[in-house]
């Protein structure tokens, strides 16, 4: 019984010491015509810890409560981030029909833990500050320290506040006290403007990665990663990752802050030397970018450094302000130099760079106004900026299409001057061949003159037929340029040989290779499914005739490839027919000409080959067999009696190794041997079979010297193609 009675004495104490101290502290009381918002600092009293080890039964004592002195008066030497600092309270609500209410601690890198004594004596312990975890806060609100409190009215309740700072960060004391609806009210608009803010640059970051991975366009890539750690810094400061990511990793939250941070500016300047050339634009100042890129990655670890490993927040931040201090004066210093340039593309940059720093200007007039304020002006801002942004890719893409298409259409122009200029010179050469036949006839002894102007005119078209040699030479530069390399078809199909000979200086036979990322696979993003497209293809005739159907031929593949994404063998060939036809107005005129093609699509992900074939087809060897897979009857292009011509398409299972070969007829028609006959299609299949297992580049040279020794010294009679390829996925 002793025990019990002593327990209940020493309780009695405690609680009267409370109350006594309650009744002492300066009362703040909330009167019913400030509803919404009230300060509390200046009924605030606060008590230094320097030994950061006393507890809530400690710090209630009488010896204790004595030393606690008004906020207001302890300003006067500044909060030491070594010590742990109490504050103390005492709230009285006189809003009768409102008990419940919400106060604001300080937060920012700290600990915080609200002591509620009511008087019955019990105490409620509520926790908040950056520093503690989302599940142990009654508000997971990260961007302040929010607490609620039941005050029922009338009724005097003393709140101890104990602030623990970490990373030397300075503490500090703003207490206000809010109506629940006001903090509602925030949080509504915080989610809803972070909502679309968020949905907007996702959509553009995922459009412009889409972007990228079809075209393999830098500055594709490289915004997409400027758009992310945009819309990462707005995570991070309007609470985000602390609330939802990070919420029990609180200490890594800065890690995100200073990685977004320096990441925007370092994505910021690799899309503007990819999307503005600026190694050809501004050689001198893009040296300077390149060293600053490297500066910014040193600034990230001098950061990372100063926070988690001297741990020091202050610094930390100074630090920060210096190099944002320095990256916008190097920013101006880089937009007006972009502005002398007079580059219509840089004027796109310029405009959202002035957006940028618009924005910068109206955050640092409205820093500490409010949070909610600040984010939507950033927000606003770099929305437009971004916005901005995106109408200079849009111009750069159209100029780049459109220099292509020019060029395109000035080989075909040049082209036709030079079929042009050949039939000019064979008529004139005619004429004066005619004219000097007669003029022999006639006069027999004027030979000797006509015979000295005969060579002379021999000797102008000797020259103009070198000059067009050297046109049509430049021409078969051109089409070789148009030709996929093969070290590119080598990155998808390693084991790959061209034996390519043209009869003239340019061909009718040429090959084609495409490669498609298709990432839409039943409704869902899925990871890229990659396709190869392969063709051999031989246009009627050869020489410069052959060399315009080769070029239609190419330009009409890319188009239906590479801008209309189409991978079906038989639909690239039903579309590639009407085109022809369309072009050379073949319903209409006497055109006849066309191409005969084989083309196979491979799926490397679902180890299948798909092949459509017109005239021409697809031999391969599987398991030691050789298969023909034939190709429909009837040419691309060409004349056309039936009403609908539709190409059929071949599936191939590719699980095992598989060698194919696409050729046109150039090869197996050649002429020679000891009878001058043709090499003959059985005879060129034997021979495809009998050197399948050799590698690529022994088949080509096996090829060359079989064709090489038929032909003894017999001539070329057509364009030769054939294209092998070991299909090991």
């Amino acid at each position: 019984m002793t025990g019990i009675y002593r327990t209940i004495l020493i309780h009695t104490l405690w609680w009267l010491s409370m109350t006594c101290s309650a009744q002492v502290s300066r009362t703040f009381i909330v009167h019913p015509e400030q509803n919404a918002l009230h300060h509390l600092n200046t009924h605030l009293s606060i008590y230094e810890d320097t030994s950061r080890q006393l507890s809530f039964q400690q710090i209630t004592q009488p010896h204790y409560q004595s030393l606690f002195k008004p906020y207001n008066s302890q300003l006067a030497s500044p909060l030491n981030p070594q010590y742990v600092y109490w504050g103390k309270l005492t709230l009285l609500n006189k809003v009768a029909q409102q008990n419940h209410w919400i106060l604001q601690a300080p937060g920012h890198n700290s600990s915080v833990e609200v002591y509620i004594y009511h008087d019955n004596g019990e105490v409620h312990i509520k926790k908040a500050g950056q520093f503690v975890a989302a599940a142990d806060k009654d508000i997971n609100e990260a961007t302040y320290s929010l607490i609620p409190l039941h005050l029922p009215y009338n009724q005097p309740h003393t709140v101890y506040i104990r602030i623990a700072t970490l990373y030397k960060e300075v503490p500090s004391f703003d207490l206000k006290l809010y109506h629940p609806a006001s903090i509602s009210n925030y949080r509504e608009w915080k989610r809803f403007t972070q909502g679309l803010f968020q949905g907007f640059f996702w959509i553009l970051i995922l459009y412009n990665l889409l972007l990228f991975f079809t075209t393999r366009n830098t500055p594709y890539g490289y915004y997409s990663l400027y758009l992310f750690f945009i819309a990462l810094y707005s995570l991070y400061f309007q609470g985000f990752v602390r609330e939802h990511l990070l919420g029990y990793y609180t200490h890594y939250n800065s890690i995100i802050w200073l990685l977004s941070v320096n990441g925007t500016s370092i994505a910021y300047y690799l899309f503007l030397r990819s999307f503005l050339h600026t190694p050809r634009l501004i050689p001198t100042t893009d040296v300077w970018i390149r060293y600053y890129i490297v500066i910014r990655l040193g600034a990230l670890f001098v950061e990372l450094t100063l926070y988690y490993g001297l741990q020091n927040a202050d610094l930390t931040n100074l630090v920060t302000l210096i190099v944002a201090g320095i990256d916008v004066l190097f920013s101006l210093t880089v937009l007006t130099i972009l502005y002398r340039t007079k580059d219509k593309a840089a004027r796109y940059f310029i405009g959202g760079g002035l957006f940028l720093y618009t924005t910068v200007i109206l955050l640092v007039f409205t820093h500490g106004y409010s949070k909610l304020l600040y984010a939507i002006i950033y927000q606003v801002g770099t929305t437009l900026e971004i916005l901005v942004f995106s109408l200079g890719l849009g111009y750069k893409t159209r100029k780049t299409e459109h220099e292509k298409q020019d060029a395109q259409q000035a080989l075909i122009d040049q082209l036709h001057e030079k079929d042009e200029l050949q039939r000019q010179h064979a008529e004139e050469l005619e004429s004066k061949v005619l004219a000097r036949t007669n003029e022999v006839r006639q006069q027999q002894e004027e030979l000797l003159q006509q015979t000295e102007h005969l060579i002379e005119a021999n000797l102008v078209i000797e020259e103009k037929n070198n000059k067009i040699n050297e046109s049509i030479n430049a021409a078969s530069n051109i089409q070789a340029a148009i030709l996929p390399r093969i070290e590119r078809i080598k990155k998808s199909i390693p084991e790959l040989f061209i034996f390519f000979k043209p009869l003239d200086i340019v061909s009718g036979d040429f090959y084609w290779f495409g490669t498609y990322e298709d990432n839409l696979q039943g409704g869902n993003v899925q990871s890229p499914s990659k396709k190869i497209v392969l063709a051999a293809v031989d246009c009627t005739g050869h020489g410069i005739p052959g060399a315009f159907m080769s070029i239609l031929g190419d330009v009409y593949l890319n188009h239906l490839v590479n801008i209309e994404k189409i991978t079906a063998p038989d639909i690239i060939l039903n579309r590639l027919h009407k085109g022809i036809r369309h072009t050379l107005k073949q319903d209409i005129t006497l055109n006849r000409n066309g191409m005969d093609v084989s083309l196979v699509v491979i799926d490397p992900e679902r180890k299948t080959l798909d092949f459509a074939g017109a005239k021409n087809s697809l031999l391969y060897v599987q398991n030691g067999i050789l298969t023909e897979v034939k190709g429909d009857k009837q040419s691309v292009g060409g004349e056309q009696r039936e009403k609908n011509r539709i190409f059929s398409s071949h599936t191939i299972d590719i699980q095992s190794s598989t060698m194919i070969y696409l050729y046109s007829d150039g090869y197996q028609d050649q002429f020679g041997g000891a009878n001058d006959k043709k090499f003959m299609k059985k005879h060129f299949r034997k021979l495809l079979f009998s050197i399948h297992q050799k590698t690529a580049a022994e088949q080509h040279d096996h090829l060359e010297t079989t064709l090489n020794n038929w032909m003894g010294k017999g001539g070329q009679i057509d364009d030769i193609l054939v294209l092998g390829a070991r299909l090991e996925f």
